[in-house]
């Protein structure tokens, strides 16, 4: 990007030497993940671990100069630093420059996307504070670039305010296939590298996977996403033109706070131009030829060809930039902008008061006196015709003056004249757009909006589709997987995830309620223990002795938990199905797990490149290399993991002060927030 429209933040990411970093992070931890393969000790990875080397990118580029090929460059250096090391010799093993680039490219802009989301709800807080600063600031309406019907000035903003959101929801969407990992070797079969690879990695790097692809990642995945950047793009560029309209002397209805040094016009010393607004519109125009490019890099020959690589190396840092800019300008823009009421007020009546001739036509089709609406219609546009030719000063005389004044009343004249009638619907208008905005001013800050959750669903869903996928099994061999669904708290999170499993299942629920089972074991009289107190509720219950009986053709058993609290709610119950005949496997996907002061266990920690990728001593995580399948059958297992490791898959892991959490909207039976619409603090 040229030094005028450069980020520094997103500058940083897109760097050559982070980009090497991150092309180094891949290869290191592909080799990790094929340890076991090759039969590589803990220790030898410890000791490549602490000499792993950094990769400047001007030795890059000097070694480049010999072998003509970036990425053999960047490897032949990487595998001389490592030296001896006997591990070294399995790096790149079966994998593609392709695998390395394109997954490097989702950390990228996974990053980028997280500024750039960031910067676009700091534009909507300021478009939220417009629209209701000047809701009922009643302004001039244009259609066809002509004075229509009155509108409110803020209610532009409320619309550039809906879009956006619309516009965010399609770029999260997009996310899912642009942030994936993609390790499938040089025709995409996975013909030297198993697919557990890749696997492994999505889980390690938070990134979604790609189930099929050639050498190279679709190339319309990037059109997508550059596509919704673009969409952003003319959103706010379109409310760039009405604004720079609005500035036009003969117009005067916005006034801006203009920087005392700045100057206008180098000839003219008078002159205050909408330069801002003029950029946006030009950097617009920018990133609608990146996504009109992108699309054209969609057709690859066969398996694979870089005809899109020397585009991309712009092009796929350039994008985000660019939107970058645009939502930043006009933020910056609007925050110095204020309506001229003295100019909205003169526009108002330039036309004399036709701008009320649809209301007077609408009392007049009301009276008994009109048979026709043509006859309305021709009534009104004669005596406008006079107005506009100067017979009268406006619509009001003209109509003193003619037979249909006697058709109204005087107050109906008076209503139809009535500018604010025109806003009096807004208020249930903004209610509907800015509900979810509204809903949540009791809380204190936003930790995961719902595109954030429902993208971690189907990240969920991913993971769980790949561990129950079968290898060769047909399909009418497959034995279904029994998914329960505990009612209390996860009823919103099951609907949303059980349309995105792929693999064969039967579905029921349960509810299994902890404080329900201490209150009636602090009733209940005799010397049986608490586990074996909810075993015997638990085969009281239909739900349960249902379950049970599904277990004979189902022996492997998937839980859907929306919030683990605490360890008890699920070790009972797997104590309780762990006693039923048959069970092969127990396993839980949770959507949140609640966790107190900060605390969490490293083998559930997702956050493990997140903070760390750019930093300038990297090293990674040892505890990071362990990646566990917990069955909870094996009760030998059980006792060798931490007791409160309760989930195989987390989501997220929320972390709050004390015990402030908050999870959705709504409320449970038992007064806790539940809920897949967002994660908020109160």
């Amino acid at each position: 990007m040229i030094k005028r429209y450069e980020v520094p933040q997103l500058e940083h990411i897109f760097s050559e030497n982070s980009k090497y970093k991150r092309w180094s992070i891949l290869e290191k931890e592909i080799l990790y993940s094929l340890a076991r393969r090759f039969s590589i000790s803990d220790k030898e990875i410890s000791k490549l671990e602490l000499e792993w080397p950094e990769i400047p990118s001007y030795e890059v580029v000097a070694e480049e100069m010999k072998t003509q090929h970036d990425f053999v460059a960047f490897l032949r250096l990487l595998e001389r630093k490592l030296g001896r090391n006997p591990a070294s010799k399995y790096i790149h093993y079966g994998i593609t420059s392709s695998d390395i680039i394109d997954s490097s490219n989702s950390l990228a802009l996974r990053e980028a996307n997280k500024l750039l989301i960031k910067e676009i709800e700091s534009l909507q807080d300021t478009l939220y504070k417009l629209a209701n600063e000047y809701r009922d600031f009643i302004q001039v309406g244009r259609t066809h670039g002509r004075h229509a019907e009155p509108t409110s000035f803020g209610y532009r903003f409320a619309i550039t305010y809906q879009e956006l959101e619309s516009a965010l929801e399609s770029l999260y969407i997009s996310r899912r296939y642009l942030e994936v990992i993609s390790i499938k070797g040089s025709t995409g079969t996975y013909a030297h590298i198993g697919p557990e690879v890749q696997e492994e990695l999505s889980s390690r790097f938070g990134l979604y996977t790609i189930s099929g692809s050639t050498q190279a990642l679709p190339r319309n995945r990037y059109s997508s996403y550059i596509y919704s950047l673009s969409h952003i793009g003319s959103i706010i560029n379109s409310l760039a033109l009405t604004l720079r309209t609005f500035m036009r002397e003969e117009i005067n209805e916005i006034e801006i706070l203009k920087p005392k040094d700045s100057v206008g016009s180098s000839s003219m010393p008078h002159k205050l131009n909408p330069v801002e607004l003029e950029n946006i519109t030009g950097l617009t125009k920018w990133l609608d030829s990146l996504s009109s490019l992108a699309k054209d890099n969609n057709f690859l020959w066969e398996e694979r060809d870089i005809s899109h690589s020397s585009n991309e190396r712009m092009s796929l840092m350039d994008a985000p930039i660019l939107a970058f800019n645009i939502v930043t300008r006009m933020h910056k823009f609007l925050k110095k902008i204020k309506a001229n009421s003295e100019g909205i007020s003169k526009n108002l009546q330039l036309t004399n008061g036709l701008i009320s001739s649809q209301s007077i036509l609408l009392k007049l089709i009301e009276s008994s006196s009109i048979s026709t609406r043509e006859e309305a219609h021709t009534l009104l546009s004669s005596l406008s015709k006079e107005v506009k030719d100067g017979n009268f000063p406006s619509l009001w005389e003209a109509i003193q003056s003619s037979p249909i004044k006697k058709l109204l009343s005087n107050k109906d004249w008076e209503d139809c004249f009535n500018l604010e009638r025109h806003l009096r619907e807004l208020p249930k208008i903004y209610s509907q757009i800015f509900g979810k905005k509204i809903q949540t001013k009791s809380f204190s800050k936003q930790l995961l909006n719902k595109y954030e959750v429902e993208n971690i669903i189907y990240f969920l869903a991913q993971r769980l589709n790949w561990y129950y996928s079968q290898n060769n099994i047909s399909e009418e061999e497959q034995t279904p997987i029994l998914v329960i669904s505990l009612i209390e708290g996860s009823s919103m999170f099951a609907g949303k995830i059980i349309s995105q499993l792929s693999f064969p299942f039967v579905f029921c629920s349960l509810y299994h309620s902890m404080s329900s089972y201490v209150k009636g074991f602090k009733e209940s009289e005799g010397t049986q223990t608490f586990e074996e107190f909810i075993y015997r509720e638990l085969n009281k219950r239909k739900d349960f002795q249902r379950i049970r009986k599904l277990i004979e053709k189902h022996p492997r058993i998937l839980i859907l938990e929306g919030v683990v609290e605490s360890k008890s709610t699920l070790t009972n119950l797997y104590d309780s199905l762990s006693k039923i005949e048959g069970i092969q496997e127990i396993k839980t996907v949770s959507l949140f797990k609640k966790v107190l002061n900060g605390s969490h266990d490293s083998d559930s920690f997702t956050d493990y490149y997140k903070k760390s990728l750019f930093s300038k001593d990297f090293r990674g995580k040892q505890e990071g290399l362990i990646q566990r399948e917990i069955n909870w059958n094996d009760r030998e297992l059980v006792k060798q993991i931490n007791s409160k490791q309760v989930t195989n898959w987390v989501g997220e892991i929320i972390k709050v002060n004390k015990d402030e959490w908050i999870v959705g909207s709504g409320m449970d039976l038992h007064g806790q927030h539940r809920g897949v619409e967002g994660v908020w603090v109160i």
